[in-house]
């Protein structure tokens, strides 16, 4: 995008919106956008110049050469439909970003079912503390990013995740990729194992042959296109075979874990990481990895690493019910739950008590037996209504479904439709040393704080 153009982003209050935003008007683009309520991002967006219209009217569309929107907007939204009426170019959002990586000499996409958030927030830490200054476009808010998931570099290098969903990632054109893990989720828009499979084999192979791939070989799916690609590879596995390795992986009461960082056999740096989970081990040495390749030394990484913190809405620490600690996590697959709670085991308690919220119907239906296998490992479960997003209720499923599926496999579940039921149900267990995981993608962030008044 060489010329410079105005460009209008439809939903620019959007996690991933507001960010391409502030991207395009980095490199001299005027920006304009519209929302349908004001928010944090929309009130930074314009505090960095950028005017933002409350409400979507097709008056918003005028002389702009692109209109970008999300995934979200419908065919019938006035300002699209005006767009296309004045044929302006209209393009979705992923499209949109794929464009953007086009435009740096570096391009990274983090990859993967899940760690994708973590992955890249991390190598944000590394890279800001070591002075390389990328630009980083993340979908979730970043502590030590201003306004929200993007941080406006001033070097060529992009690094942003790369979301499998309705293929995404493929209209990126990257120099270097992570694979972190391929898992069976998204199956309302892959229909199946083998298709998911399929669409990160093309995204790998979509890497040029002067390109990197680096490939978590602990997972069999990941080695196998790893095996495939024309591309260099550099492989990772926390205690199995890879090039990379994490070794003598410790985790303390206090919520760390210590490891090493070995590569081809060798010792290169120990670890102190300040948040729990094997699978943050396994995060970790994937930015560890990205960082050397960009030229940053492991013991660097390492010592730059202690100071991270995990993004909103994973294992977030809410405060205190009663004597009880409330944590928040987005986990909504199955693979997730089973991380979420391995993550609390180590953590002073007397017990673990989920509440579990499913985001989406879809996701209620194909996982069914691994959600009763995945919750079943808690003391005890609360399961609310399911949280339907993009989707309507069509009567084949219902939250009471998961909660007998969890008691056949030998769990304690119960079902409380809402937030106001599940308060009520604590207001007499507030003297436990227990931990409460409210786990879900949906609204269950904003709506179990209710258990803190």
């Amino acid at each position: 995008m060489e010329n410079k153009l105005k460009i209008h982003f439809i939903g620019i209050g959007g996690s991933s919106m507001n960010g391409l935003a502030l991207i395009m008007k980095s490199r001299g683009h005027e920006i304009t956008g519209s929302d349908m309520a004001k928010s944090p991002f929309t009130e930074y967006l314009e505090s960095k110049g950028i005017p933002v219209i409350i409400g979507q009217k097709k008056e918003n569309i005028k002389d702009q050469d692109i209109v970008v929107h999300t995934a979200a907007i419908s065919e019938d939204n006035e300002e699209l439909r005006e767009a296309r009426r004045k044929g302006i170019m209209t393009v979705d959002r992923a499209t949109f970003l794929g464009k953007i990586t086009k435009e740096f000499e570096t391009a990274i996409g983090i990859a993967g079912c899940h760690g994708k958030t973590t992955i890249t927030s991390m190598i944000g830490l590394i890279t800001l503390k070591e002075n390389v200054d990328p630009t980083i476009h993340i979908g979730a808010s970043v502590p030590f990013f201003k306004g929200g998931g993007t941080h406006i570099g001033s070097g060529n290098i992009f690094i942003a995740e790369a979301c499998e969903y309705e293929n995404s990632y493929h209209q990126f054109s990257l120099t270097m990729a992570v694979i972190n893990n391929i898992d069976n989720d998204h199956l309302n828009f892959f229909g199946s194992m083998e298709n998911i499979t399929a669409s990160f084999l093309t995204f790998a192979k979509q890497l040029p042959k002067s390109g990197l791939l680096i490939a978590n070989s602990g997972d069999d799916r990941v080695r196998n296109i790893a095996a495939k690609v024309n591309c260099s590879v550099q492989t990772y596995n926390v205690n199995g075979e890879g090039e990379w390795q994490a070794k003598d992986i410790v985790h303390h009461s206090s919520g760390s874990t210590t490891f090493n960082v070995l590569r081809n056999g060798k010792v290169l740096s120990s670890c102190n990481l300040n948040v729990p989970g094997e699978h943050n081990v396994q995060n970790a040495l994937a930015a560890i990895i990205v960082c050397y390749n960009l030229g940053i030394p492991v013991e660097n990484s390492c010592k730059d690493l202690e100071e991270y913190k995990l993004t909103k809405r994973r294992f977030e620490y809410y405060g205190k019910v009663g004597s009880m600690t409330l944590i928040h996590d987005y986990a909504h697959h199955p693979t997730e739950i089973r991380a979420c709670i391995k993550t609390a085991e180590p953590l002073p308690h007397d017990r673990l008590i989920g509440i579990f919220q499913c985001h989406t119907f879809t996701r209620a239906i194909n996982h069914l037996d691994e959600f009763g296998e995945a919750l079943k490992d808690l003391d005890e479960v609360i399961v609310t209504d399911i949280y339907p997003a993009r989707e309507k209720d069509e009567g084949k499923i219902h939250a009471k479904d998961i909660v007998q599926t969890v008691n056949s496999k030998g769990g304690n579940a119960v079902y409380i439709p809402d937030f106001e039921g599940v308060k009520e149900y604590f207001a007499d267990k507030k003297e436990n040393e227990d931990i409460i995981l409210a786990i879900g993608a949906g609204d269950i962030g904003e709506k179990v704080k209710i258990l803190l008044d």
